[in-house]
């Protein structure tokens, strides 16, 4: 069925009229791409620091968790830098 101009032939009843849309932008990543060597370099060194923590500080002083303390922190530091790379990586 052919249809006159200006008459629907019934076809595209109801829908909205498609546009050909244009291939979009390629876009920065927001993070420059040597953050990600970085972190990870700074997640490498901070293990062998904590081992050097944990061996060397003083089982008691004034608090008496002094130990635990800054193992506990570096530790925290360091995967915090592990999973600033890792997501670095997924974008």
């Amino acid at each position: 069925m052919t249809s006159s101009a200006g008459e629907s032939d019934g076809r595209d009843a109801g829908l909205p009229r498609t546009e050909t849309l244009a291939a979009p932008e390629v876009l920065r990543p927001a993070v420059p791409r040597w953050i990600g060597p970085v972190f990870f370099g700074m997640g490498v060194v901070t293990v062998p620091w904590v081992l050097y923590l944990a061996m060397t500080l003083p089982a008691r002083s004034g608090t008496g968790h002094d130990r635990l303390a800054w193992v506990g922190f570096d530790l925290a530091l360091a995967a915090h830098a592990e999973a600033v790379r890792a997501n670095r990586l997924r974008f």
